[in-house]
């Protein structure tokens, strides 16, 4: 089990629905497709890319016009706060849970009141409550073993795509620095 450390793991509290999906589903679709229901956190993910691509033009922007960034900036906070609130009044329809898990770029451990088979695989989708910013990979399951919450269960990523990597990735580094922030303040 050496390859569950190559990875930096942080514990966090997320929104986590999962689904039990053939080998078939997981060679032949898309995981976003198992959570067709709640799409408000699709249309976020595709503001953070607009974000993304936005920011140096923005910058540049700001270098020549402080007014129009600004002004720029705070349009760009309503829309967020819109798509927020879209999201929040879709998270009060689903069934959704939150729950604490172990996550790593490699992987996640979580808590599971029935038994997963190992080698099985499942379709998960995790939405962060920092930011609100969604993901829906396939993992396979690698480990299960009785606790006495139920079980607990260990899923590595397959078959994850570069920006869903990413996505991953940033919300580990963001929560990294959220532990450092709050190690140095005590």
């Amino acid at each position: 089990m050496d390859e569950r450390r190559s990875f930096f793991r942080v514990d966090g509290e997320v929104s986590f629905d999962f689904k039990s999906v053939d080998t078939l589903t997981v060679e032949d679709s898309s995981p976003d497709s198992l959570f067709s229901e709640m799409p408000g956190t699709g249309l976020f993910n595709d503001f953070r890319v607009i974000d993304a691509e936005s920011s140096q033009l923005l910058h540049q922007i700001s270098e020549k016009d402080r007014q129009i960034s600004d002004y720029l900036s705070s349009i760009n906070r309503k829309v967020d706060l819109l798509a927020r609130q879209l999201v929040n009044l879709q998270q009060g329809k689903q069934p959704s849970s939150t729950r604490q898990i172990n996550l790593s770029e490699g992987g996640l451990a979580f808590n599971a009141d029935k038994p997963l088979y190992k080698g099985s695989f499942i379709g998960l989708r995790l939405v962060f409550a920092s930011n609100y910013v969604a993901v829906a990979v396939f993992a396979k399951i690698i480990r299960c073993e009785a606790s006495k919450n139920g079980h607990q269960i260990a899923a590595k990523f397959h078959n994850m795509t570069e920006s869903q990597r990413q996505i991953i990735s940033k919300q580990i580094m963001q929560a990294q620095l959220a532990n450092r922030r709050k190690a140095t303040e005590e």
